[in-house]
């Protein structure tokens, strides 16, 4: 690989078409219950439609926005979701691919640690840490599996990080 290389992946638009389907598919389920007059199911309904309705709006946005991770010799950059940031290679110590206890059992994501004496967010890794044991993560895998996502993250860190 010659060092100008730049590798950029894009979410999945097939995900989160399907995300968006979903959404709207239990706010229509929850304003079905809305109008049961049971109190109860209409509470159930309520949550249901501001929940899954912020989330379809969460999806959408995904779905529309022109977001990437790009791989470069330097280090990676995520954008998505109104968010852009870069970290060099030597900032992290490596990559992961997990399945947090508070998703579904098929999604997996990408988490990392940063190295020691990394100076930025230090608040919010410290807190990061202490709720799933890493730091940091991406907002999504790219269309990849989170395991194979993990090993090119890996392989481009051990090639550029010095």
């Amino acid at each position: 690989m010659a060092e100008n290389t730049t590798l950029v992946l894009r979410p999945s638009r097939r995900k989160w078409g399907l995300l968006v389907l979903g959404a709207v598919a239990l706010v229509a389920g929850g304003t079905s219950m809305i109008a049961s007059h049971d109190p109860f199911t209409m509470v159930v309904g309520w949550v249901a439609v501001i929940f899954f309705g912020l989330s379809g709006i969460v999806a959408v946005a995904q779905l529309f926005m022109n977001g990437y991770l790009k791989l470069t010799p330097e280090g990676f950059a995520v954008r998505g979701l109104g968010r852009q940031y870069a970290t060099a290679w030597s900032d992290v110590v490596g990559f992961s691919a997990i399945r947090p206890v508070s998703t579904y059992p098929v999604s997996k994501m990408i988490v990392y640690n940063f190295a020691p004496g990394y100076p930025r967010m230090r608040g919010v890794r410290r807190l990061g840490r202490q709720i799933s044991g890493y730091e940091a993560g991406l907002p999504d895998t790219y269309g990849m599996k989170a395991d194979d996502l993990a090993a090119l993250m890996n392989e481009w860190r051990a090639r550029y990080a010095g």
